[in-house]
């Protein structure tokens, strides 16, 4: 996840969202299958971290290529 930068991140929390709504128009609810949204939720949360930590970096100007 290191290597993933913004547009990572953001394709991670776009992937993210398409499954909770897939799983949630798809009719099927927690109580029955929660594997799959704990699976989204995971995705939602990796692609947040990696676009904070992605945009915090460039913020403090310390990124790849700053001295």
């Amino acid at each position: 996840m290191a290597g993933m930068g913004p547009v990572g991140g953001v394709i991670c929390l776009v992937v993210g969202v398409g499954l909770l709504l897939w799983l949630t128009l798809s009719g099927g609810s927690v109580a029955d299958d929660w594997s799959g949204y704990y699976g989204a939720v995971k995705v939602l949360a990796a692609g947040s971290v990696a676009v904070g930590a992605a945009l915090l970096t460039r913020r403090r100007g310390d990124g790849p290529g700053q001295e």
